[in-house]
């Protein structure tokens, strides 16, 4: 799958989401609604790899990181090891942190 398969595979289901017909967009030999399912699977699978290559990112620039010098970091035993007050960030605040630090404009 490349970025060019999931461009037109959008341009598809959009003509298809303007009133074109299914046979106008995919052709005649098209089984009903087959290929608007395969390409909404198709830019969907898309989105999810993007997404994993992502966090996947975020997780390793974040194991790079040390509490001396950094401001973001994992701590082992947070219930002992973090103070009242501190902030932990979690869910989409720490990828915009993160992204802030890696200097990303994702979030």
């Amino acid at each position: 799958m490349t970025l060019e398969d999931v461009e037109r595979a959008k341009a598809r289901i959009r003509l298809y989401k303007s009133g074109r017909t299914i046979r106008e967009v995919w052709g005649p030999h098209v089984s009903y609604q087959d290929s608007y399912v395969d390409d909404c699977k198709l830019v969907a699978d898309w989105y999810a790899c993007e997404a994993d290559q992502i966090d996947a990112e975020r997780y390793r620039w974040l194991r790079a990181q040390h509490h001396e010098g950094e401001t973001l970091c994992v701590v082992q035993n947070p219930q002992q090891a973090v103070k009242p007050g501190m902030d932990c960030p979690r869910y989409e605040r720490l990828d915009n942190l993160i992204d802030k630090a890696i200097g990303g404009n994702r979030g």
